[in-house]
């Protein structure tokens, strides 16, 4: 399709399509293709913004949607990523997705909407993250959908907040929904919610009649968390605004739980929290550092893994140089489980030439957080003369770094040869 113009603007009409990045359009419609990237583009003012069919592995980012008749519209699609978007006053849906797995919605804002906003119709396996929902008729909406994540969103102001209807298996967790008509509503069973914050909505969980007791709103497993200084152990469910109000006489059992479940007509939250629950979780730690080590190196490969003892921030890499050089990192590549989680190039000779930014690959920003006792491998590329430390493993400030392999520049191989770094 060529020569359509929607508000001065091409229409972008891609089918069969593979490996292409769309550089303007006023509306794209991805048919069948794989590996499209659309970023950076305002596509407001028409019937669809970005249409997908079809598609896999497409990335939608950093865009504009306002004023279409639906933002975002998937059909049949999968393994596609859509970061950073910026929905507004849409006449239907902002998100639309229907008979889609695999697709991932993070740190998307989503809001000033008549009709629906995120909605998954028939639609499995999709991880919606960290996205701000807010003053719209419906917030997050699910219909005859299963197996998806709905974790750390912002759901606020809505006529309901988070809705299901006939859908299963989902998991609800670290959401903060607020201020809506109706916090959660249930026509659905067999989803597991906690560790959200309910605070402040007209109904903070409302589960009609019509369906048995099978949601489960508290952890199935015990997690470990932190209360008034000492680390405990034990089931944990959410946080409810309205807590003492219903239950004037509960007292609390264990550190920062209730003893009176909070009932949501048959359901029952049976291990309700005293606090938001972003409080049971000791803050993250700002630094995984190895100090100072006292070999120069020249340049090479360093291969090898950290695990955190505690979840971790980073956003920049220091180097430890040697004293007089230029010692310098000039690459890092961070993976989990063989997919890169992050990575970052070194800028050259400027003020803060000893830091390589990190650049996280999930969800587009400088920061990325290295959980507690997971294994993370490292791949950091050196110039001449930074710091290493002659060691295959080490105990270090944050946790521990492990050699796996050091190749220099003249192809030769050691297996006790540590970047000296500081993650922070």
């Amino acid at each position: 399709m060529e020569g359509n113009i929607v508000n001065g603007k091409p229409l972008v009409y891609l089918e069969d399509a593979s490996g292409y990045k769309v550089e303007d359009a006023g509306q794209v419609i991805l048919v069948n293709c794989n590996n499209i990237t659309v970023e950076n583009l305002d596509l407001s003012n028409t019937s669809v913004g970005v249409e997908l069919l079809e598609a896999e592995e497409c990335i939608i980012s950093n865009n504009t949607l306002s004023n279409n008749d639906q933002g975002i519209r998937l059909s049949s699609s999968s393994n596609n990523s859509f970061t950073g978007n910026s929905l507004s006053n849409n006449i239907w849906y902002g998100i639309y997705i229907y008979s889609s797995s695999n697709n991932s919605f993070i740190g998307n804002s989503v809001c000033n909407h008549t009709w629906d906003v995120i909605c998954l119709f028939s639609s499995s396996n999709n991880t919606i993250t960290g996205n701000t929902v807010c003053n719209n008729n419906y917030g997050i909406c699910l219909s005859s959908s299963s197996n998806n994540k709905i974790t750390g969103n912002t759901v606020c102001n809505n006529g309901e907040g988070i809705w299901f209807f006939s859908s299963s298996n989902n998991r609800i967790t670290g959401n903060i929904v607020c201020n809506n008509g109706k916090g959660i509503c249930f026509y659905s069973s067999n989803n597991k919610i906690f560790l959200n914050n309910f605070i402040n909505n007209t109904a903070n969980a409302f589960s009609f009649s019509f369906y048995d007791a099978t949601n489960i709103w508290n952890s199935t497993d015990e997690i470990t968390y932190t209360c008034n200084g000492s680390t405990r152990t034990n089931y944990l469910g959410n946080y409810w605004s309205d807590y003492k109000e219903k239950y004037p006489n509960a007292k609390e059992i264990g550190c920062g739980i209730w003893d009176t479940p909070y009932s949501i007509y048959l359901d029952h939250d049976f291990h309700p929290l005293i606090q938001p629950w972003e409080n049971y979780f000791a803050p993250a730690a700002s630094i995984f550092d190895t100090g100072t080590g006292t070999y120069p190196s020249i340049k090479g490969t360093h291969e090898g893994t950290i695990t955190p003892s505690r979840n971790i921030n980073v956003s920049k890499l220091y180097t430890y140089p040697c004293a007089g050089t230029g010692g310098h990192t000039e690459s890092i590549k961070l993976e989990e489980n063989g997919t890169v989680i992050a990575n970052g190039t070194w800028d050259g000779y400027h003020e803060d030439w000893h830091n390589i930014t990190l650049y996280n690959v999930t969800d587009g920003t400088h920061s990325v957080t290295l959980l507690q006792d997971h294994e993370y491998n490292y791949t950091i590329r050196i110039g001449s003369y930074p710091q290493i430390l002659h060691a295959a493993s080490k105990e270090v400030t944050g946790g521990t770094i492990t050699c796996t392999s050091f190749v220099d520049a003249n192809g030769k191989r050691y297996s006790k040869m540590i970047p000296a770094i500081r993650l922070e």
